[in-house]
């Protein structure tokens, strides 16, 4: 029942409707899965800086679809080769196959490049700003 109202919460066409579903699913379950609340009531504003962005953007950048992928080709690789003879062995190999993704990515349309930013709305813009300092005031302090 939790998994299905957390998806009815990062389904949510706005931030503050998304907001009120996470105050009521915190205020239903608190007793039954305590920890878990608390995780959602402390991550959810990280969670859901992707609600920042148009609704064309959020739906890539909400799954995991492009590490799952790369992690399927590591270990379909990994498995072919079997043995590696030292842990730089396999780094290499991932780290070429890593770049290699790249650069078919790179020839794909770019999601969110420079250009698609600019033609985000002008009000948006600050807040997206504000978030990344955010993020990364919390990453130095880790």
């Amino acid at each position: 029942m939790i998994i299905s109202e957390l998806n009815n919460m990062f389904n949510m066409e706005k931030l503050e409707d998304a907001r009120k579903h996470k105050n009521a699913l915190v205020e239903e379950y608190y007793d039954v899965a305590e920890k878990a609340m608390e995780i959602l009531d402390n991550g959810f504003e990280d969670a859901m800086t992707v609600m920042y962005l148009p609704k064309n953007m959020r739906t890539a950048l909400q799954t995991a679809n492009i590490l799952e992928r790369l992690n399927r080709e590591f270990k379909r690789r990994s498995v072919v080769i079997g043995i590696f003879p030292d842990v730089n062995s396999i780094n290499r190999l991932m780290g070429a196959l890593a770049i290699e993704y790249s650069d078919v990515l790179g020839t794909k349309q770019c999601l969110f490049s420079e250009k698609k930013y600019n033609e985000l709305k002008p009000d948006l813009q600050p807040q997206l700003r504000e978030v990344a300092k955010q993020q990364l005031t919390l990453l130095a302090a880790a």
